[in-house]
């Protein structure tokens, strides 16, 4: 029988299988229409009262494992992610640790690759974690992972919102 650091190592290289290539290579594969589609995903994000409601029980007062309802757009996005390879399966996302010293400020300034880490990080640790989308939106994570995304590939990154 394997101990358990035997089944621990095979773990970790199972998903740490994902390489900054691969990731630049998702985002190299990316439609043409990703750029505007980005630009929309921020208008919609900028234009929601609410990013989700927190629901304190379930009926007959059961308690919630998962109190967060997220708008209908927020569900959107998430799958428009998955749809266009943005959460990236394989990716080590609990085992990024620069991953916990970034702000939504300094994904301007990071290598495109880092916001498609965030993203997969953000999306992954929700299920995991009630409420970690949700604070992302709130804190501008998400909206600054799209942004650096969208600049890359030729769009504004929001900054038309609200204009």
């Amino acid at each position: 029988m394997a101990s358990a650091s035997t089944w621990s190592t095979r773990w970790k290289s199972a998903v740490a299988a994902v390489t900054d290539e691969d990731l630049d290579a998702v985002v190299s594969a990316l439609p043409a229409t990703t750029a505007e589609e980005i630009d929309g995903w921020l208008a919609t994000l900028a234009g929601l009262e609410r990013f989700f409601e927190v629901v304190g029980s379930g009926r007959d007062g059961v308690l919630l494992l998962d109190p967060y309802r997220y708008d209908p757009a927020v569900e959107s996005l998430v799958r428009w992610l998955y749809d266009r390879g943005l959460v990236v399966a394989g990716f080590a996302w609990a085992d990024w640790d620069e991953g916990r010293r970034l702000q939504p400020s300094d994904l301007a300034r990071c290598p495109v690759r880092d916001a498609v880490k965030m993203m997969t990080a953000v999306v992954r640790n929700d299920r995991f974690c009630a409420g970690a989308l949700g604070g992302a939106l709130e804190s501008g994570m998400v909206q600054a992972c799209l942004a650096r995304l969208g600049v890359h590939l030729g769009g504004d990154g929001g900054r038309g919102v609200g204009a």
